[in-house]
């Protein structure tokens, strides 16, 4: 029995087989990991676009601007502003004299010219050289030389 176990052994049918491994090629080992990694990538890319808000310069909106305020009615305090090149105050006689591109604003209505005079004592207004009045209703009236008083 010996002699035919030794035989046996020695003979190709009786051999212990071993699994028959083929040798994949390189490129073959390599493509399946490339492809899970390709398709991770893409699954990322997919998920991200989902996920992120539009460029802030995409969703910019200009503000509004605001209404233009309404005009309001200068109050009747008194106060003369006086605007000039040029302006004397002549206390004895309580005159007020503006020399130069004059501009007088009172209660809502106002004095371009060239030359203003104003006397305190009497209220009137004298004004000379291209005399431009307008009064708080927005009525515009050109002269020359003219005389004006606060009653």
């Amino acid at each position: 029995m010996a002699v035919v176990a030794a035989r046996q052994l020695r003979s190709p049918s009786f051999r212990r087989r071993r699994g028959v491994r083929r040798q994949r090629s390189r490129l073959a080992a390599c493509i399946a990991p490339a492809l899970i990694l390709i398709s991770g990538f893409i699954l990322a890319q997919a998920i991200g676009l989902t996920l992120t808000a539009p460029a802030a310069a995409q969703s910019f909106t200009f503000n509004p601007r605001p209404p233009p305020a309404e005009a309001t009615a200068c109050p009747n305090d008194g106060q003369m502003l006086v605007q000039a090149v040029e302006v004397d105050y002549d206390y004895n006689n309580q005159r007020v004299s503006a020399v130069g591109n004059v501009q007088m604003f009172y209660n809502g209505t106002s004095v371009e010219a060239d030359k203003v005079i104003y006397d305190q004592k009497t209220k009137r207004l004298h004004a000379e050289g291209n005399i431009r009045l307008t009064d708080a209703d927005g009525k515009i009236t050109y002269a020359n030389i003219m005389d004006l008083s606060d009653d």
